[in-house]
């Protein structure tokens, strides 16, 4: 059975006083110029209430995986 996805939440991984963390896109475009870049992140949350990462390396990567999962989800 396939798990079905409720929420696709695209982010920013950053590393902030030490730690890493992900963090929305909007609030990293709101103060990237004191932040550490370190990746985009997809988090996927499903219906059974468990979640998966995803890892890019690039903004477009990122975009084309968000436009593939929409697709998926559509059929």
């Amino acid at each position: 059975m396939e798990k079905r996805v409720i929420k696709i939440y695209p982010s920013v991984v950053i590393r902030y006083e030490g730690e890493e963390t992900p963090v929305s896109l909007k609030w990293y475009e709101q103060n990237r110029d004191s932040l550490d870049f370190i990746t985009y992140l997809l988090i996927i949350f499903y219906q059974d209430g468990s979640k998966e990462e995803r890892y890019f390396d690039t903004y477009a990567a990122m975009l084309a995986a968000m436009q593939e999962l929409y697709t998926s989800l559509k059929k």
